[in-house]
């Protein structure tokens, strides 16, 4: 209750809505470079690699964290996992 007092006194003049879904008038890469395999050879030993691609918009699923799921799958180190 006490909890419940706090969290009102502090949170009770954000507004209540429904919101708008973000729309997004372009793709983030050129089509042409959508589902492109680039191949390179190291120039130097290292332990890490960078990857980057487009997600739809998460906003939806905020609580859920979806991009949280595909970081565990691709961190997975057992039998069969890309680690």
């Amino acid at each position: 209750e006490e909890l419940e007092q706090m969290a009102l006194s502090r949170f009770s003049r954000v507004r209540v809505g429904k919101g708008q879904e973000p729309s997004y008038p372009t793709l983030p890469w050129p089509k042409d470079q959508v589902g492109r395999v680039v191949k390179s050879v190291p120039l130097k030993e290292a332990r890490s690699i960078s990857a980057y691609w487009p997600l739809p918009p998460v906003q939806k699923h905020l609580f859920a964290k979806p991009e949280l799921y595909i970081a565990h799958m691709l961190g997975h180190e057992g039998k069969g996992s890309l680690h």
